[in-house]
């Protein structure tokens, strides 16, 4: 969404809080900013560990992000996603 950012703003500390718990307890293993060539925020993205994918659509929908519009609804995509057997490592851009 283009209007956005003063949301993202304002909720950003609750947002920040809620998934630090959830990733402290595993339920999501990573989440983050989805840069363009330049740098800037394009988008968003998260990996949960979820059993459904209703489980996994009531953690988002639980989010800050999604009770003030900070996340474009229509376009959030939902799908299973199986972490191989390689060494987790962090990623360098």
């Amino acid at each position: 969404m283009a209007d956005a950012a003063p949301r993202r703003a304002h909720i950003r500390p609750k947002h920040i809080a809620v998934a630090n718990k959830r990733r402290a307890s595993g339920q999501i293993v990573m989440g983050g900013a989805i840069l363009d060539k330049a740098g800037n925020m394009v988008g968003s993205g998260m990996v949960l560990r979820a059993e459904t994918e209703e489980e996994a659509w009531a953690v988002i929908k639980a989010d800050h992000y999604w009770a003030n519009n900070v996340w474009d609804k229509e376009k959030i995509i939902v799908r299973p996603f199986r972490i191989n057997g390689l060494p987790q490592a962090q990623a360098k851009l």
